[in-house]
């Protein structure tokens, strides 16, 4: 099986407490094995990353109360595998803890 990379966060600068986004991933197009992981680099400062999933692309997205955050603390650069709750569509949400300049990758399988 093809592994799908998308770069969900391109060269977007936070401060620290500061909330970012990503559009609607529909995972539904990629994931056929169910594998997923993140890349991630942040210049400066730490993040937090958690995901958020909904039934349709335009509805409202929750973080699922069984989920635990994809990450904490997370400095520098580095992968992280994960393991979302099943749902077709999904979206990022990253927490700057300091200043810094992101970018984000998704790979799903």
């Amino acid at each position: 099986m093809s592994i799908a990379t998308l770069n969900i966060i391109k060269n977007i600068v936070g401060a620290a407490g500061e909330v970012v986004t990503t559009a609607a991933i529909p995972v539904k197009n990629y994931a056929k094995e169910g594998y997923f992981s993140v890349q991630y680099h942040i210049s400066a400062g730490t993040l937090k990353l958690e995901y958020l999933i909904c039934s349709t692309i335009d509805g409202t997205y929750l973080e699922p109360a069984a989920a635990s955050d994809i990450g904490s603390g997370l400095s520098n650069r580095g992968f992280i595998s994960f393991n979302p709750i099943l749902a077709p569509f999904m979206k990022l949400r990253a927490t700057f803890t300091g200043g810094g300049t992101l970018n984000l990758f998704l790979n799903i399988q």
